[in-house]
């Protein structure tokens, strides 16, 4: 499912939290972000730029494993493999409080790596040992939510062991 599809399905239920499995994490958008953070559990919430949208978009989430935790503090409506639908006991919201709420929220600056656009032929590249020991040494992971620090490793492995 595509971030604009998710979006839509956030955008037309203020009364339930959507949760969608993105990878090991369940993720959550925009005004169900805000009513996860707000009722269910105090997640650091991250706002990005997103090209496909041409909005800044809010979101949260959490590991996999922390789900059925989370499903003792909320009233499981449905769930499949990759998505899932919860209330909560105060699960509504209104849109001045939401948009209030999403300015507060620190913009988060582009990720900082080699870019590869779609057209461009995937060519294989070291990066020194050292520009690798700086990137890490100047990468904080108390300002990192789990999976800004996971993408972070991922990249040092993709430079370590050359773009395939």
């Amino acid at each position: 499912m595509e971030l604009r599809e998710k979006l839509k399905i956030t955008a037309s239920d203020a009364h339930h939290i959507h949760l969608f499995k993105e990878g090991t994490f369940w993720k959550a958008y925009e005004g169900s972000a805000y009513l996860f953070i707000k009722f269910v559990r105090a997640y650091k919430p991250i706002k990005k730029t997103v090209k496909c949208v041409k909005s800044s978009v809010v979101s949260m989430g959490f590991p996999g494993h922390v789900l059925d935790s989370i499903l003792e503090d909320v009233h499981l409506i449905s769930q499949t493999d990759d998505y899932c639908v919860v209330s909560c006991t105060e699960d509504t919201y209104s849109e001045n409080d939401f948009l209030l709420w999403k300015d507060t929220i620190e913009e988060q600056p582009l990720m900082v790596g080699k870019q590869i656009q779609k057209s461009a032929p995937v060519v294989e590249e070291k990066t020194s040992h050292a520009e690798l020991i700086e990137r890490i040494r100047n990468f904080r992971i108390e300002s990192n939510t789990p999976l800004g620090c996971m993408l972070f490793l991922m990249e040092i492995q993709k430079d370590l062991n050359g773009t395939v």
